[in-house]
C-alpha cells in the first residue's frame, strides 16, 4: 500500500537572522512559516542520526558579507508503510543562500525553485529570485520529489552557502534543531561542527550557544546530543566579529574605556559574557579577574573634591574608524567632535550609575577567595553609601534619584548596598 502525503523538509535560511535548519515533516497546507510543535500525525518516518558540518567564512568576492558553507547529512528511516513526499526546503522573502544541492542515497535529485507567495507554488528562475524586492512579497522554496520504502532507511543530505551580510562588523549565524522535532520519536544522535577557514578564525568568536552538548577544540566546537526531542534551547548560536579576533576586541575597547563611560559598560557586558566564546557556563579565574579589574575601572575618574565624590558629567564623544585612516585624519576628525553627557548625568538617570553594583556582588559571590572582586566591590559599596548621603556629583550636580519616587529609590538602593556588603563580610 502506498501512502502519499506532501510533506517538507525544513531547512531555514532566514534573512532578518542567518540560520539554517532541520529537517522536518510539514505539508503544504501548513506553509509558510515554521511549527516545530512536535510529531507530525500519520508521518511515521524517523530521523536516526544527523551530522552537520558549519563552515564560517569570508565571502572571496564581496566585503561586506560572509559565508556560512552548511553540509547536512540525515540518516532516516521509516518502520510504517510506504509514502511519498515532497520535500522542500524553505528559503523565505529573500534568496540568501548559492549553489544549493541535495541527494538521496547519494544520487542527485532535480531540485526545482518555486515561489509560494501568496499559496500557489509559482516556478521562478535562480535570476529572479536572485534579485532583490525589498516588498518581501515571495516565499522561495526548492521542492523535489521522494519516497520511503515501507521499512527503508535513507540518507538525506544537502549543500549550500548561507549569505551574511550586513554593514555591521558584529554579526551572527546560526542552526535550528528545532524543527527536526517532527519526525516521529526523537533524533538518536546529532552531531554540529564548526569550523572558520580562510581570514576567520574561531578567534574571532564571541559568543556560542548552547552550552549544554558543547565541547571546544581549539579550532573547532562541536556539539553532540542524544535521543534529542528538539526545541528552541538547542538552537546553535554563533556571534562573531568579521574583523576583529576577541583580544584584538577587548584591547581595542579596553583602550576606548580610558575616556568613555559607554566603553566600559560595553567592556563589562563583553568580559562577563567570555565564557560563552567557548560555551562554558563559569568564567575561570583568571577571568574573572579581568572582569574586577574593569568593574573597579568603571570609577577610575572618580575623584574626592570638598567631601564629595565626583564624577565627571560630560566626556568627548566617541568615534570608530575603519581601516585605512591614518592618525592624522584620526586627530582631525576628533578635533571635531564635540562633548556628550554620560548617563548618569542625565535628567532622572542617576540609577544608571549603580548598573554595575549587582554584577559586582555576584562575581565577590561566586569567587569569595578574590581579593580583587572583593576590591571592586568595596568600591561600589562605598560609592552607594556616598550616594545616599547626597555626596557624589556629576560636575557640578549633586546625583540623587527624581523627587517623584526619592525614598522608594533611596529604599531599594539601600537594600541592595546591605546585600553586596554581606557578600564582603
Amino acid at each position: 500500500m502506498n501512502r502519499t502525503r506532501s510533506a517538507a523538509l525544513l531547512l531555514l535560511a532566514l534573512a532578518a537572522l542567518p540560520a539554517a535548519a532541520d529537517i522536518g515533516p510539514k505539508p503544504r497546507t501548513e506553509a509558510p512559516g515554521i511549527e516545530a510543535t512536535g510529531d507530525m500525525a500519520g508521518i511515521d518516518v524517523e530521523m536516526e542520526a544527523e551530522e552537520v558540518a558549519l563552515t564560517l567564512r569570508r565571502d572571496r568576492k564581496k566585503k561586506w558579507t560572509d559565508e556560512l558553507e552548511v553540509e547536512a547529512v540525515f540518516h532516516m528511516k521509516n518502520p510504517g508503510a510506504e509514502a511519498t513526499f515532497e520535500e522542500g526546503f524553505p528559503i523565505g522573502p529573500v534568496k540568501n543562500m548559492r549553489g544549493f544541492s541535495a541527494t538521496i542515497d547519494g544520487e542527485r535529485v532535480e531540485a526545482r525553485l518555486v515561489d509560494r507567495f501568496g499559496g500557489q507554488a509559482r516556478p521562478v528562475t535562480e535570476k529572479d529570485a536572485d534579485r532583490y524586492d525589498e516588498s518581501g512579497r515571495h516565499d522561495y522554496w526548492y521542492v523535489w520529489n521522494a519516497s520511503f520504502p515501507a521499512g527503508a532507511t535513507r540518507t538525506h543530505a544537502v549543500r549550500y552557502r548561507l549569505r551574511l551580510f550586513s554593514y555591521n562588523l558584529h554579526r551572527s549565524a546560526g542552526y535550528v534543531l528545532e524543527t527536526g522535532a517532527r519526525w516521529k520519536n526523537p533524533i538518536g544522535r546529532v552531531t554540529v561542527t564548526l569550523r572558520c577557514a580562510g581570514e576567520l578564525s574561531t578567534d574571532h568568536v564571541t559568543a556560542l550557544g548552547p552550552v549544554a552538548g558543547a565541547v571546544h577544540k581549539g579550532d573547532s566546537v562541536e556539539w553532540t546530543f542524544e535521543n534529542l526531542e528538539p526545541t528552541a534551547a538547542h538552537n546553535i548560536e554563533i556571534r562573531y566579529h568579521t574583523g576583529l579576533t576577541w583580544d584584538q576586541l577587548v584591547a581595542e575597547t579596553s583602550e576606548e574605556a580610558k575616556i568613555h563611560w559607554s566603553a566600559r559598560k560595553e567592556l563589562l557586558a563583553m568580559l562577563s559574557a567570555a565564557p560563552a566564546r567557548f560555551a562554558r557556563e563559569r568564567l575561570t579565574a583568571e577571568e574573572a579577574d579581568a572582569f574586577a579589574g574593569a568593574l573597579a575601572g568603571m570609577l577610575a575618574d572618580l575623584r574626592e573634591t570638598d567631601g564629595a565624590w565626583v564624577l565627571p558629567a560630560e566626556e568627548r564623544q566617541r568615534a570608530r574608524f575603519g581601516k585605512g585612516i591614518s592618525e592624522e585624519e584620526r586627530e582631525e576628525i576628533l578635533k571635531t567632535l564635540g562633548n556628550e553627557t554620560r548617563e548618569y548625568a542625565r535628567p532622572g538617570e542617576a540609577a544608571r550609575l549603580f548598573d554595575s553594583l549587582e554584577p559586582a556582588a555576584n562575581l565577590a559571590r561566586e569567587f569569595p577567595g578574590s581579593a580583587r572582586a572583593k576590591e571592586a566591590l568595596g568600591k561600589w559599596v562605598a560609592l552607594g553609601d556616598r550616594f545616599l548621603e547626597g555626596k557624589v556629583r556629576a560636575g557640578g550636580t549633586v546625583l540623587a534619584f527624581p523627587e517623584s519616587v526619592r525614598e522608594t529609590e533611596d529604599a531599594a538602593l539601600r537594600a541592595r548596598i546591605e546585600e553586596a556588603r554581606a557578600v564582603l563580610r
